[in-house]
């Protein structure tokens, strides 16, 4: 594996990728102030730390939370993970750094690239790439590009447009999320409310912004543990 280290300066800030193999394979992404890692973990690939201040994490900060979920034909791929390879991609038309992480599966004969886009500002571009190497056809039932766990604590709000009939395009309300699982979703088959949501830490002030470029049905849950 080829450490890739250092920052590359933006007109919209800095954007940097430290990976390693020591102990474990480990990229940390660098956007504007965000600091984002992730790591293999008992061949599952984990999304350790999430910090928006530019901190980096220390040695006991991790969050054990898979970095994404995928079920194929009917089986959640969870475990079984391995790390083959990190490279980084010519930069897009706009300057933002492409990094591409390999994974292959030994349970099922898949093989998943992870692209993370970083343009200099705390907004970080995610998407997966499948490929399907069995000579089957493999029902894609459920994926979540990116999940995790995003803070420590009990005191959260979420913000969303709330309503998705008629002339309700814009109804933004903010919610309280109780302990346990809270779900958002549209599933009437309209595509003008595009995923989309605002976390807010109450304790810290803090923001976490997601949207999912999808157009058809999406279904969103936000799980609190105290």
């Amino acid at each position: 594996m080829s450490n890739m280290s250092g920052f590359k300066k933006h007109a919209r800030g800095h954007t940097g990728v430290f990976s390693s193999t020591i102990p474990v394979p480990e990229v940390r992404y660098m956007s504007g102030t965000v600091v984002y890692v992730e790591s293999l973990i008992e061949e599952k690939w984990i999304g350790r730390y999430w910090s928006a201040d530019s901190r980096i994490n220390l040695l006991q900060e991790s969050l054990p939370a898979e970095a994404f979920h995928l079920k194929l034909n009917d089986r959640i791929l969870t475990t079984g993970w391995k790390w083959q390879y990190t490279t980084e991609a010519p930069p897009t038309e706009r300057g933002a750094r492409h990094i591409a992480v390999e994974l292959s599966n030994t349970e099922s004969a898949v093989d998943l690239k992870l692209h993370t886009l970083l343009d200099g500002i705390p907004v970080l571009t995610r998407w997966l790439e499948i490929t399907n190497h069995s000579c089957e056809h493999l029902p894609l039932n459920e994926i979540s590009p990116w999940c995790g766990q995003l803070w420590l604590g009990e005191n959260f709000a979420a913000g969303h447009f709330a309503l998705d009939g008629w002339a309700c395009e814009g109804w933004f309300e903010w919610m309280r999320l109780p302990k346990g699982i809270t779900e958002i979703s549209s599933t009437k088959g309209q595509g003008h409310d595009a995923p989309f949501f605002i976390l807010r830490n109450e304790v810290t002030g803090q923001y976490f912004i997601g949207h999912l470029a999808w157009a058809a049905n999406w279904m969103i849950h936000f799980v609190r543990k105290n």
